[in-house]
């Protein structure tokens, strides 16, 4: 049985076919589609598997290596003992590399330098765009939440803070509010339903109610019998009945 040949010739091929493929290729892509071209038997039977590089870059370090490890398979047993003597090594990122016992410096001519430089600069553009994107979705939410407050101070729901109010048949003693597109949501932590004879007590502001602005404006103007302001006095006196009545 003889060990399968390698033409190291192909290898180079294919860094240097990499270093020249189409723009709209992703690294990834171009290695898996030269390596095919080189070596079509043996990268077609990494094709789909947890080796195949061509959906993901990060893959192609572990691709390079198994390609060579089917490269000097014999008799379909592969020889892993001597498997680093013939393979090729390389990095990525514009660190050093070196193929077949040849060195980055060998390889790397004006044109690469140049082109490393451009992905260096894009890359450092593309680090400082992502920071401005934070800065200007922050300061966009805080404006939004300016704008929620505005509207709420304009529709006076913030009167209902520290209070407490009947909304249909059900009491509650309002924490805090916030805006919706149709209403406000009131936050509690505790509301009452006397027809139910239910009492709910919770130990942190939790979303219980949420009111149109139709019955916002029936609670501020106290025109309605079901939606109003009640004292606190008679609020405690229907909560103590209701926690009577389940005893």
């Amino acid at each position: 049985m003889n060990m399968k040949e390698i033409d190291y010739s192909k290898n180079i091929q294919l860094h240097i076919k990499v270093q020249n493929k189409p723009k709209e290729w992703r690294l990834g892509q171009a290695y898996f589609n030269y390596a095919e071209e080189l070596y079509p038997e043996e990268t077609n039977r990494l094709r789909g598997t947890k080796y195949d590089c061509f959906y993901n870059d990060e893959k192609i370090p572990e691709f390079l290596e198994k390609l060579n490890e089917k490269l000097l398979e014999f008799d379909g047993f592969s020889i892993t003992n001597v498997r680093h003597q013939y393979m090729n090594t390389i990095e990525f990122e514009g660190k050093i590399f070196s193929v077949n016992g040849k060195t980055d410096d060998q390889f790397i001519n004006e044109k690469i330098i140049n082109l490393r430089k451009m992905r260096d600069d894009y890359q450092t553009e593309i680090n400082k765009v992502s920071g401005d994107l934070k800065n200007l979705q922050d300061k966009r939410d805080s404006i939004q939440k300016e704008i929620d407050e505005e509207f709420l101070r304009q529709e006076h729901a913030y009167d209902l803070v520290g209070k407490y109010i009947q909304c249909d048949n059900e009491i509650y003693f309002v924490t805090g509010v916030e805006r919706l597109f149709d209403g406000i949501k009131i936050l509690c932590n505790w509301y009452c339903n006397p027809k139910d004879k239910l009492f709910y007590a919770n130990s942190g502001d939790e979303a219980l109610k949420i009111i149109s602005f139709e019955n916002l404006n029936a609670i501020l103007s106290g025109n309605d019998e079901n939606f109003k302001f009640i004292s606190r006095e008679k609020a405690l006196e229907i909560i103590n009945q209701v926690i009577k009545e389940k005893q």
